[in-house]
C-alpha cells in the first residue's frame, strides 16, 4: 500500500511538472531567533510581521492599505504559536492572490519560505525540509504534506493576478 502510495504521488507530480517547469523557485531564509549584544536578551521573532513582509515583497499585500492574511498548518490548521515545527500555508484573502508556503522548526531556529514557481524544486525543498526538521514526521503526514501542496499548486495555476 505504501509504494502505491508513492506512485499515486509521483504520478500526480509528473501531471502537474509540465504547467510551470520552465520557472525558477525562489526561497528566502531567515533565522527566528537571535542574541541581542547590546541587551544582553534573546531576542523572538513576530512571525505575523515576518509573513506580512515577505507578502509585501511578493506584491501580494500594500503597505498603505489595510490586508487580510492567512496563516494556517497544512495538516491541522493550527497557528503558529501551537506547533514547534510544520508547513504553513499563507496568502491573503482575496480572489486574485498566491498561496505560499512558510516552513517552521523552531528548535532549529529555521524558517523557509517557498513559492511555487517550480513545483518539482518545491517538492523537493519541503522534503528536505521534512527529513532534517527536528521533529519527526510519519510517512503519512509527509505524504498528507504533499497532497495539501499540490492542491494548492493546482489552485495557484488558476489564479489570475491583478
Amino acid at each position: 500500500m505504501k509504494t502505491l502510495n508513492y506512485v499515486f504521488l509521483f504520478a500526480t507530480i509528473l501531471c502537474n511538472l509540465n504547467h510551470n517547469a520552465m520557472c525558477q523557485i525562489h526561497i528566502d531564509t531567515v533565522s527566528s531567533s537571535y542574541y541581542n549584544g547590546i541587551t544582553q536578551q534573546p531576542q523572538t521573532i513576530d512571525y505575523d510581521r515576518l509573513v506580512q513582509e515577505y507578502l509585501l515583497n511578493k506584491g501580494e499585500i500594500k503597505e498603505d492599505k489595510e490586508s487580510s492574511i492567512y496563516v494556517y498548518e497544512l495538516l491541522n490548521s493550527n497557528r503558529i504559536k501551537d506547533n514547534n515545527c510544520g508547513i504553513y500555508k499563507i496568502g491573503t484573502f482575496s480572489d486574485h492572490g498566491f498561496a505560499y508556503l512558510f516552513l517552521i522548526d523552531k528548535n532549529k531556529d529555521q524558517h523557509i519560505f517557498l513559492d511555487f514557481e517550480d513545483l518539482s524544486e518545491t517538492i523537493n525543498a519541503v522534503l528536505e525540509f521534512l527529513d532534517n526538521s527536528s521533529c519527526i514526521f510519519t510517512d503519512t503526514q509527509k505524504l498528507s504534506y504533499l497532497r495539501n501542496i499540490i492542491e494548492i499548486n493546482s489552485v495557484n495555476i488558476n489564479v489570475i493576478p491583478w
